[in-house]
């Protein structure tokens, strides 16, 4: 059996550092336990829940290993009855969540009355695709989908709830 020969005077390395694959998450909980009352995101879901269910329970569950508290909107196409739910409960962090044909009929109306009810921070739950620079227009700040750093993304949503805190709302 081949070996390696390591010479008596062969060069020692420092240990690798421990990296636990969970600690980023886990510092992002505790940034939400500091708090006196959790980070709420809203997901204001667009149509029926059959519709919106597959993206609504994806986006909750990314929120939820930051340490938020997720709520999700009732559903429906109402722009005005969904920017009423987002009102009543004041959530930092706002998402979009339905199918991409619901968006197409009423996403855009949804995000500009979200905006205009005063969403600070107003997210869709896929890809913007060719439609980014008009989902940008009517409100939208940022796109969720797969594939983007969930830790760097919930990392900047903590930074909004500390500044809000830190703001008095």
């Amino acid at each position: 059996m081949k070996g390696v020969e390591i010479a008596a005077n062969a060069a020692t390395l420092p240990p690798l550092p421990r990296y636990r694959l969970g600690q980023d998450f886990e510092a992002l909980r505790d940034r939400a336990d500091a708090h006196a009352v959790r980070p709420k995101v809203f997901l204001a879901t667009v149509g029926r829940v059959a519709d919106f269910t597959a993206r609504a329970t994806w986006t909750r569950h990314v929120f939820e290993t930051g340490g938020f508290d997720v709520v999700i909107g009732e559903g429906g196409f109402d722009a005005g009855c969904i920017a009423d739910q987002w009102q009543s409960l004041g959530a930092s962090e706002v998402v979009l969540c339905g199918a991409d044909k619901d968006y197409a009929d009423h996403g855009m109306d949804i995000a500009k009355a979200l905006k205009a009810a005063g969403a600070p921070h107003l997210m869709l739950a896929g890809k913007g695709g060719d439609q980014e620079s008009a989902w940008r227009h009517a409100g939208v700040d940022g796109f969720l989908h797969m594939g983007i750093d969930i830790v760097a993304l919930l990392g900047a949503a903590h930074d909004r709830a500390d500044a809000a805190q830190g703001a008095g709302q």
